[in-house]
């Protein structure tokens, strides 16, 4: 779960100098927890990913591997057998396989759910409602089928978007089609030149590629080709709007998980701002100079000056 954060609207102002300096020492050890906590969580993200596309079988023993994220034949259960599909609750499973939706956006919304991304406490002890469910700090991550509707609350739910032409980093939501108005493909970066998705239908389960995650694939489009396509899209009423960023689109873009960290840094700031620093006046002690010099230890010409200057 997300570090708690303090009270924004707390009044500082009958605070004394030592509770000033303790709020401001809470704030940074929160802040550093949140840090440690989402760059572990980051780096989980990577772990589940590879985990659950992974094989399971290992070609130099000959043996089969126990995949964690694979439900075994046998059961009564519509993801036996198809790879990582254990990261996506059964009811959300079945019920994309009888709609024939895509299953991008929630296989990696189940992978983050699963390497321990929560609803950041920022949402307010209200939470946060999505698709008729109500998620409160420190709930698991939700499953979001819909790419564009993971777009408009994943800063809610503690997402960030890096800055275009941004390279894949472990842990990193990959938004294919972003810059062209909507998201159309979800991936999970590995950080290793890897990422892992499901290519669209929830039965062929998860799978590791290079696609969408070579360097080239976050360059962006040049100026002239960038009003090229701003000029092909002209009259089209209901067409997303495409996003430029520095007179370019950047077709795909990268989010990472943040977590409470936009909150606590800014809370960070406001309590180092309202602590008082004390200065520290260093007073110089005198230095005592000898008036003789052990003339053994000099060399003869440097004995000769000094005997010369007394």
């Amino acid at each position: 779960m997300a570090f708690k954060l303090n009270n924004p609207t707390e009044n500082t102002e009958n605070l004394t100098k030592e509770e000033l300096r303790d709020r401001r020492m809470k704030a940074r050890q929160a802040l550093e927890a949140e840090r440690k906590r989402v760059e572990n969580i980051r780096t989980r993200i990577d772990e589940v990913a590879e985990t659950a596309s992974g094989s399971s079988f290992d070609v130099e023993t000959g043996e089969y591997i126990t995949q964690p994220y694979t439900i075994n034949y046998g059961t009564n259960d519509a993801r036996a057998g198809v790879k990582g599909a254990g990261v996506v609750p059964q009811k959300t499973y079945e019920w994309l396989e009888s709609m024939g939706g895509a299953g991008c956006s929630t296989y990696a919304c189940g992978i983050m759910r699963e390497a321990g991304v929560t609803v950041p406490n920022s949402v307010g002890p209200e939470g946060i409602t999505i698709n008729n469910v109500t998620y409160k700090p420190g709930d698991k991550m939700p499953i979001i089928p819909g790419n564009e509707q993971f777009d408009a609350v994943a800063p809610m739910l503690g997402f960030e978007l890096r800055p275009p032409g941004s390279l894949p980093e472990e842990g990193d939501v990959t938004r294919v089609g972003y810059g062209y108005g909507a998201t159309s493909h979800s991936t999970i970066q590995t950080g290793e030149g890897m990422n892992v998705y499901n290519p669209g239908t929830p039965s062929f389960g998860l799978k590791q590629s290079d696609w969408y995650a070579e360097p080239s694939e976050f360059e962006g489009m040049t100026e002239k080709e960038t009003q090229e396509y701003l000029k092909s899209v002209e009259g089209f009423g209901s067409f997303q709007k495409p996003r430029v960023d520095d007179g370019k689109i950047y077709p795909t873009r990268l989010m990472h998980y943040v977590g409470d960290l936009p909150k606590l840094r800014k809370q960070y700031r406001e309590a180092a701002q309202a602590a008082p620093y004390e200065s520290i006046t260093v007073k110089p002690k005198p230095v005592q100079l000898t008036s003789g010099i052990p003339t053994a230890t000099l060399p003869t010409n440097i004995t000769k000056f000094f005997n010369r200057n007394k």
